[in-house]
């Protein structure tokens, strides 16, 4: 859930420019939605606040993304499980659908411990830090 205490403690405006960021794909779609301009809302993705509370809203999506994908992966891998294994299944059905959980069985067995609860790995926390480190805000834009 999103610290909702943090987020009050912006202005309306910024409110909505956080939640813009979350759901718009570059900063120029974001600062529209806000309704502000884009350098505005790049000058607010500067300030230290307003960048702690973007950084928890989003933490707080990949979160709730997770968890609903947590949800309904047993369901997908038993369907796959089931087209591939299904005899009655054209072959290109079949070995697509080995192929996809040969693929996420690959992608679990490298994940990162803790990485799924961060909605990213630590070496992308790692990197991300060290491009802002250099570059400033540009770093994160979408």
């Amino acid at each position: 859930m999103i610290d909702f205490e943090r987020l009050e403690s912006l202005s309306p405006a910024k409110q909505r420019a956080v939640v813009a960021l979350l759901s718009e794909s570059t900063v120029e779609g974001a600062a529209k939605t806000a309704g502000v301009s884009a350098v505005t809302l790049r000058r607010w993705r500067s300030d230290p606040a307003f960048r702690e509370v973007y950084r928890l809203a989003r933490e707080t999506m990949w979160e709730e993304a997770t968890a609903r994908l947590a949800v309904v992966a047993r369901s997908a891998v038993e369907t796959l499980h089931r087209e591939m294994t299904n005899p009655d299944a054209r072959p290109g059905e079949r070995i697509r659908a080995a192929q996809v959980l040969l693929e996420a069985s690959a992608r679990c067995a490298t994940r990162e411990p803790g990485a799924e609860e961060a909605g990213q790995s630590a070496a992308d926390e790692d990197f991300e830090r060290r491009l802002e480190a250099i570059y400033g805000e540009r770093a994160i834009e979408p």
